[in-house]
């Protein structure tokens, strides 16, 4: 019976420990918490502090306090310190004084004329009238406080007190007054103003007062091996278009650094790429780059560029390169207004082309990776294309496989290069001339170029543009620190970039007999070589050895022309014949004459240049860039040119 009356208080002493041990826990984890919290919000707080310097605040009422501000344009003086006086009849001794200058005799007798009463200052207080203003003194005029260019309306304007009295008091003023007018401050020389008396500057927290936040800089990173590795399969034709589609399609899926990172003054990220690393500014903008890395690795040349959409896009306006309508080309490149702000902002590699639009491979900020993406012909975002010229050094494979089958039976040497030379009527190919070329910039000044080159002059030409000095921030930062180190002070940056070509004509067929493509693998004394520098260049390994005063000998050039229709060579696109070659006569019916070849020339040796038309007359320094970095040039300065030298 003990037993069964104790079981209901054990139960309710149970039911007591298990709550107050539910209690201690829930007490224990909210302290945990509360700890954790406590310890963790310094570090984030001093993480996001705000590192302006200023503290938020917006001015109140409270932080102003009604005083008076002293309008008055007299200087005040301590009416303690002076005493008004002005003279009068007790400040002055009189006395009858004889004015006659006679003596008084029985001829003259003094009468009161002979008298004049003289005044004498006896008073040793300086005459001053003190002056206080009164409401008299002030006029109340309206002054404009409004700096909106709209028409002004009565709130525009603001009652200031302009003080008249002045001009008053000297009109009042008896004009024997010799003594001096002193001004006593009072009520009306004072108007209350709001004066800000918080010593804070009204200043909001914006993004730029906060850290900017950085990510890791060795992430991602790559040096030049790591990226062409991503195209080292890729093979170049030689067609531009092809060969620019095929590196970007080998760019796809390449997307920039989520872990390496800057941040800008608004707080927006800017990932690293390798089209950044590439161009010289790992965290820049990239559509362009990624179009310009593209155009590099492709070989492109002899095309505008710019890293900013939108002056790349006026360099190519300006040289009337771009095409607005119509639809686009393989390998073309497309500008965009993705801000519809008439300003390019995004440029693309045209890829494929359909009836509705067209494929494209672009890249960017915006996108954040390389991708295709599709587009309609009629997208008002579209502002116009650039199409790729054709490579002057590009060489048919047709003719190619042509040309290596006669080089293996033929031979090499320099032998047989001279022979070929000498056949194209070049006797002096090995011997060097001096050449003088000379071009206009686009601003007007002339630069003329003086070397020795194994080519004749009538065949050579000369280019000279002024570049986008945006394109070599680092270069121009490294030249005005050397120039600060040396005393000088960097003022303006000219950059040139002066080009010599070549242009050749293939020589006209010297028969018109047709051979198959057949006999011309069979025949070794047939083959098809570029009369271009480049084709020069490979005769050692083509080995002719055809006799050029032998009738039965084709010409090799003239073998390249005749079959220009089997190898898929193109025809003069004007439809002209050249005679020139033919000595002055015209082609026989059914020939065309071969396209101009035109090929940039290395300069190698020493070379001189001189600019004409600089402007100003201070010192300048000359730096050449190369593939090794900065060169200094020796230079000599004219009034109106310059003169420099590479040796």
């Amino acid at each position: 019976m003990d037993v069964l009356r104790e079981k209901p208080e054990v139960i309710l002493q149970r039911e007591r420990l298990r709550w107050q041990k539910g209690i201690f826990l829930f007490l224990a984890v909210g302290v945990v918490f509360l700890t954790i919290v406590l310890l963790i919000n310094p570090a984030v707080t001093e993480e996001y502090a705000p590192q302006c310097g200023y503290t938020e605040h917006t001015h109140t009422e409270e932080c102003y306090s009604l005083k008076p501000e002293l309008i008055c344009p007299l200087e005040g003086v301590d009416p303690e310190t002076v005493e008004a006086h002005v003279h009068g009849e007790d400040c002055y001794q009189f006395e009858r004084v004889c004015v006659c200058g006679l003596d008084e005799d029985p001829e003259h007798e003094h009468t009161d004329e002979c008298f004049e009463e003289k005044r004498t200052l006896i008073c040793e207080k300086p005459e001053i009238i003190i002056h206080e203003h009164t409401a008299e003194c002030i006029e109340w005029q309206k002054e404009l406080v409004c700096s909106e260019d709209h028409e002004h309306t009565d709130e525009c304007f603001e009652e200031v007190p302009v003080f008249v009295c002045k001009d008053k008091l000297a009109e009042e003023l008896d004009p024997a007054f010799t003594g001096s007018i002193v001004h006593v401050h009072n009520e009306y020389c004072y108007q209350e103003k709001q004066v800000l008396i918080c010593g804070l500057e009204e200043h909001t927290h914006s993004d730029s007062c906060y850290p900017q936040l950085t990510g890791n800089p060795h992430a991602d990173v790559e040096i030049p091996i790591d990226w062409e590795s991503s195209f080292c399969n890729v093979p170049l034709t030689g067609v531009w278009s092809d060969d620019l589609i095929n590196i970007a399609f080998s760019q796809l899926g390449y997307h920039e650094s989520v872990e390496n990172f800057i941040t800008d003054e608004y707080n927006v990220k800017h990932g690293y790429t390798r089209y950044g690393e590439w161009y010289g500014n790992r965290y820049a903008s990239w559509d362009t780059l990624f179009v310009m890395f593209c155009l590099h690795y492709a070989d492109v040349w002899n095309i505008p560029t710019d890293s900013v959409a939108a002056n790349w896009m006026n360099s190519v306006t300006a040289r009337e390169l771009l095409r607005e309508d119509g639809l686009p080309l393989r390998g073309d490149i497309v500008f965009f207004d993705e801000n519809a702000n008439e300003l390019a902002d995004l440029v693309a590699i045209v890829t494929s082309v359909d009836e509705d639009g067209f494929w494209t491979i672009l890249g960017g900020t915006q996108y954040g990776e390389v991708r295709e993406e599709r587009f309609q012909t009629d997208d008002p975002r579209i502002m116009g294309f650039l199409a790729l010229p054709e490579n002057p050094n590009y060489v048919d494979p047709d003719f190619a496989t042509l040309d290596s089958s006669a080089s293996e039976e033929q031979g090499s040497g320099e032998e047989d290069l001279r022979d070929r030379g000498e056949e194209r009527g070049e006797d002096s190919i090995f011997e060097l001339t001096p050449v003088t070329l000379s071009a206009f910039t686009s601003d007007g000044l002339l630069v003329t170029l003086t070397t020795d080159l194994p080519y004749p002059e009538e065949e050579l030409s000369l280019t000279a543009e002024l570049l986008d000095s945006a394109n070599f921030t680092d270069e121009l930062v490294q030249i005005e620190e050397d120039s600060e180190k040396e005393g000088r002070e960097v003022t303006s940056a000219l950059l040139f970039d002066v080009n010599v070509w070549r242009t050749t004509v293939p020589a006209a067929p010297a028969a018109s007999e047709e051979v198959s493509e057949e006999e011309l693998i069979e025949d070794p004394a047939v083959p098809t070589a570029d009369p271009s520098a480049e084709g020069v260049e490979n005769a050692d390994e083509a080995g002719e050895t055809a006799d050029p005063a032998d009738p039965d000998a084709a010409d090799p050039d003239a073998e390249s022309v005749e079959n220009a229709d089997e190898a898929g060579e193109a025809s003069d696109p004007a439809g002209e014949t050249d005679l020139a070659d033919n000595g002055g006569e015209e082609l026989p019916e059914g020939e065309e004459s071969a396209e101009p070849i035109v090929e940039r020339i290395a300069l190698t040796g020493p070379f001189e240049i001189i600019v004409e038309g600089l402007e100003g007359n201070g010192e300048i320094t000359v730096f050449r860039f190369t593939d090794n970095g900065m060169e200094e040039l020796a230079a000599t300065r004219t009034e109106r040119d310059l003169r420099f030298q590479v040796n």
